[in-house]
């Protein structure tokens, strides 16, 4: 009796508990998530430029690096990367700034599959390491490449300089995959948006005092989102944590409830 009482009062709570946390509106198992963390780690130290393990030719690695490193910091798809020009990032200062433009019929882009930009237009700070590589990469790479010149898109082509393609991005992270030991096999762009995802939401842990409605603003803003919608989807992995700790503390609190309940049974 005393067990059912106990019980029924733990799902109870749980409950409450998530009944106030916004969940998807299907089954959470089995759907992709982000990275961890150490995955993350591994992943940008293999691709630093001198890194011994680094599975690209010596004339593309700063390259590489510096896409993969935009990917994780922004959490931009691989179309709004490729859609870039050089004049979107402003790079003044010790971190600078990337705007996310919508050019619908660019003519500027001749790619037979236009890396298009699906989301809305905003302007996104740079991390000072992120602000340092653009700026090399303009000046020291980029700009040394024979037809770069004719265009004005930030990702290009080695050794020509032509706008690079989606597919090209595919076949970066393929190698990836293949030659670089203990990364998951599903590593891709969009996966990197998940983990940023992750990454957001665990900023918004720390922080402990932001409301779930600036959470949903603040998420929803910095991923171009036009509604707050998509942004519930990626709170999945949130929602599972945070009621699945809620849930072993209550299980911890059962079992010493049960141990005091012990000799009276």
């Amino acid at each position: 009796m005393i067990y059912d009482k106990v019980r029924r009062e733990c799902l109870d709570r749980i409950g409450e508990y998530i009944g106030a946390i916004p969940a998807p509106n299907r089954d959470d198992v089995g759907h992709r998530e982000g990275l961890e963390a150490q995955v993350i780690k591994r992943l940008l130290e293999v691709l630093e430029p001198d890194h011994p393990e680094n599975p690209f030719q010596a004339n593309v690695r700063f390259r590489n690096y510096l896409i993969v490193r935009l990917l994780i910091e922004l959490g931009i798809r691989r179309g709004e990367l490729l859609a870039l020009y050089i004049e979107d990032m402003a790079l003044t200062g010790a971190k600078g700034t990337v705007t996310i433009h919508r050019r619908p019929d660019d003519i500027h882009d001749d790619r037979r599959e236009k890396p298009a930009v699906k989301t809305a237009a905003r302007l996104l700070p740079l991390s000072g390491r992120a602000t340092e590589l653009v700026h090399e990469w303009v000046v020291e790479y980029r700009s040394k490449l024979p037809l770069a010149k004719r265009n004005p898109f930030l990702i290009v082509t080695i050794p020509d300089g032509r706008p690079m393609s989606l597919s090209n991005i595919n076949k970066i992270f393929q190698a990836i995959r293949k030659r670089v030991p203990g990364l998951p096999e599903e590593l891709g762009p969009h996966l990197l948006r998940h983990s940023w995802n992750d990454a957001f939401s665990e900023q918004i842990d720390r922080m402990g005092n932001i409301s779930q409605e600036n959470e949903t603003k603040w998420r929803t803003r910095l991923m171009g989102w036009r509604g707050a919608s998509t942004a519930q989807h990626y709170l999945r992995r949130t929602t599972r944590r945070r009621s699945n700790e809620f849930l072993a503390k209550i299980q911890e609190g059962l079992d010493i409830r049960m141990a005091d309940d012990g000799d009276n049974s």
